[in-house]
């Protein structure tokens, strides 16, 4: 009897193909890769906050207030960020132009810093500017690039004074997003 013979007829010989243990290699560099891939930050985002708007319409008496919070409330923001406003908006808006008073304050000043802020929800053509699906759809516009938030930095946003309630509007929010960094991964958005 060879060698060859004995292994084919050995009782778990059937487990020592060469196949399986390149699908064992496989199984293990695939786990170690999303063990990895796990530590990893798939976001810029390092803060976010919304506030909801009533379906009705955004009443010129409400106001949104963000005070972003550092990671470690003992230590300052580590970094620089890029401070974004996001609103989110039916497509059957009727506006095509948002106008908001931003308001920023901080610990430091005692003067605060207001702004008229205009944000575009549609095109010429009517068409929306912002990324999304199922008639849902997100904007963004930066108020500040590589910013280091002093401390109790606030944001208020609001409508103008005498400005009719927009309709349409689904909540307001503050996006503290990391200042070069991309996503790792890109998340691709899906229209149906």
């Amino acid at each position: 009897m060879r060698i060859s013979d004995y292994n084919r007829y050995r009782p778990g010989a059937a487990l020592r193909r060469p196949g399986v243990s390149v699908a064992r290699h496989f199984i293990v560099s695939t786990f170690v890769l999303l063990t990895a891939s796990a530590c990893t930050r798939l976001s810029p985002v390092e803060w976010s906050e919304f506030a909801s708007v009533d379906p009705a319409g955004w009443s010129p008496m409400m106001s949104a207030e963000f005070t972003p919070l550092p990671p470690d409330s003992v230590y300052p923001w580590p970094g620089v960020y890029d401070v974004v406003v996001c609103l989110r908006y039916k497509a059957d808006a009727p506006q095509s132009v948002l106008t908001l008073t931003i308001s920023e304050e901080c610990d430091t000043s005692d003067v605060p810093s207001t702004r008229m802020q205009e944000i575009y929800l549609f095109n010429e053509l009517h068409k929306p500017m912002g990324r999304g699906s199922y008639a849902v759809y997100e904007v963004t516009d930066t108020l500040h690039r590589r910013f280091s938030p002093p401390p109790g930095y606030t944001v208020t946003c609001s409508l103008p004074e005498g400005s009719p309630s927009p309709r349409g509007v689904i909540d307001i929010g503050l996006l503290l997003r990391r200042s070069g960094e991309k996503s790792v991964i890109p998340i691709p958005h899906i229209k149906l």
